[in-house]
């Protein structure tokens, strides 16, 4: 990366000043290599160019930035002293999930597994074991096993995901609906999250309505291939 330091006339003299970068968020040695001298015009001399080293990398990260100072004139003044450079991200940003197969288990000790796509932004094929979950004073609001078969939820650009889905069941012969929420994060080889139902039914004999949202389970998988 190049600076340009100027005279704003020619001159009949030597002309002279320090120079020297100075870390932002952008830092030697890791982002750039620092470097120090004494820039001399000649006379009649009017343009003089300093070279900074940028260390390139394959990581994915924000735009960073350092200053070149210019201090410690002769026979001038300085009237700009510091100059920003700006390093340019130039890699692919990594897929928010790595692909390949996560299980594990949830807060009830039951299997937790889905896949994760090829491109690293969807998850799919989310299942699990015997889910039973309970609200209030020990009513069963679901037991069965959860089975998204091909259907794909896609992983947002921070590693989260969400599946936000209602069904029709009965609870004691009466009709019922349940709304389940699984929310996860991705963090490297492993994600975490939660599971919570709610369900709403209506008791026939009565006509007492109900509804009730259990305790949210929380899971966990590793990616296992």
């Amino acid at each position: 990366m190049s600076f340009t330091v100027t005279l704003s006339k020619t001159v009949t003299q030597s002309v002279s000043a320090r120079y020297a970068t100075a870390d932002g968020s952008a830092t030697a040695p890791a982002d750039y290599t620092a470097t120090s001298g004494t820039l001399t015009f000649a006379p009649g001399e009017t343009g003089k160019t300093i070279d900074v080293t940028v260390v390139g990398d394959t990581e994915h990260e924000l735009y960073e930035i350092f200053d070149v100072v210019l201090s410690n004139p002769l026979n001038a003044t300085i009237s700009v002293g510091r100059a920003t450079g700006t390093i340019l991200n130039d890699d692919a940003a990594p897929p928010p999930a790595r692909p390949g197969h996560y299980k594990g288990m949830s807060s009830q000790l039951t299997n937790f597994e889905f896949d994760v796509t090829g491109a690293g932004t969807g998850v799919t094929h989310l299942r699990t074991g015997q889910i039973n979950q309970t609200c209030g004073s020990g009513v069963s609001l679901y037991g069965g096993n959860l089975d998204f078969g091909s259907y794909v939820v896609t992983v947002t650009a921070d590693g989260t995901f969400s599946i936000d889905t209602s069904w029709e069941t009965t609870v004691g012969g009466d009709p019922a609906d349940i709304h389940l929420v699984i929310t996860g994060r991705f963090s490297g080889d492993t994600a975490s999250g939660t599971l919570l139902t709610t369900i709403s039914w209506t008791e026939v004999a009565s006509g007492t309505h109900y509804s009730c949202t259990s305790e949210a389970q929380t899971w966990s998988v590793t990616r296992t291939g």
